[in-house]
């Protein structure tokens, strides 16, 4: 099969695909734009949140909503760091907000 012939098949599948999810009400796992460098990012949140926060599994969406809401909250406002000198991402924040620092 030549390069050419590959992805277009490899669109007919994506297509197809999208159609899918689009037919039983499911939100595709992609950033924005298709960046790569913010599917990375997103990728380790959702293994942070499995391997760290979600040790047990949610009976149903209702619950595991509650249960991803309350680990960010986790690892935003009380979760320290070794990275940031053992703060927490919003004492970070904070303090760049007042200093001016980006």
């Amino acid at each position: 099969m030549s390069r050419q012939a590959y992805y277009q098949k490899l669109q007919r599948i994506c297509r197809r695909f999208q159609q899918i999810l689009q037919h039983h009400q499911i939100t595709p796992s992609m950033t924005e734009g298709y960046d790569c460098y913010y599917n990375a990012l997103t990728e380790r949140m959702n293994g942070i949140l499995k391997e760290e926060f979600l040790v047990v599994k949610p009976h149903d969406i209702h619950q595991a909503r509650i249960m991803i809401k309350q680990a960010v909250d986790l690892y935003n406002n009380r979760k320290s760091h070794l990275a940031l000198n053992f703060l927490t991402l919003k004492q970070v924040h904070k303090e760049k907000v007042l200093t001016g620092k980006t």
